[in-house]
């Protein structure tokens, strides 16, 4: 019927019209010459979700993840944590990006991003594991073991780093290691049915 066919153009025109932001936020984000432009891209494809596509994902996993300027660099690891835009290269981008960049606010805003990215990505806990236990700032040390208190579940090298971490060196990275082991339910002398709503005892 009539309106049938009106909500199939319109959802073709919205589908469209979602491509083209893509395609132009992409272009921007790897070719502009401003940098304010080219994080402004980024993040705009990141709001996009799962609409900006898998291209998308890869250009941010890629090209804009090796930007020059390191708020680009920024912006594109905080893309990648929203929901739909991530794929496994852009994970595992992430977790090189964690242990290698080398301005301590992208590698630490990488290390959160990894503990947004839900089930299934094994491989980002051993780069969340070394950087809790080697990186030489205390912030970015403090984003591994947030993430791993997000993502670590069982996984016993994941639960033991963040042992080893309630005796490092600086406080905060000690509190957020014993955050984490709460939140998985796994703090010494805790057990998750002692904790009151265990896994979501610490936002």
């Amino acid at each position: 019927d009539a309106r049938r066919q009106w909500e199939h153009r319109t959802w073709g025109l919205r589908k469209d019209e979602d491509w083209n932001t893509a395609v132009t936020n992409r272009e921007i984000a790897q070719w502009s010459n401003g940098p304010q432009d080219r994080a402004r891209a980024a993040a705009r494809l990141g709001g996009m979700g799962a609409r900006a596509g898998v291209e998308s994902a890869l250009t941010l996993g890629t090209t804009v993840l090796q930007d020059p300027d390191p708020a680009v660099r920024l912006a594109a690891a905080a893309a990648l944590a929203e929901p739909g835009v991530c794929t496994d290269p852009g994970a595992m981008a992430l977790s090189e990006c964690a242990l290698q960049d080398g301005e301590p606010a992208v590698r630490e805003q990488a290390a959160l991003s990894l503990g947004r990215l839900g089930e299934g990505v094994p491989f980002r806990l051993k780069a969340l594991v070394t950087v809790l236990g080697g990186d030489v700032d205390w912030e970015v040390r403090v984003a591994a073991a947030t993430a791993l208190g997000q993502c670590g579940g069982s996984d016993r090298p994941a639960v033991e780093a963040l042992r080893r971490a309630q005796r490092d060196g600086h406080p905060e990275v000690r509190g957020a290691a014993a955050a984490g082991l709460r939140r998985l339910g796994r703090l010494e002398g805790w057990g998750s049915d002692a904790i009151p709503g265990a896994y979501g005892f610490v936002r």
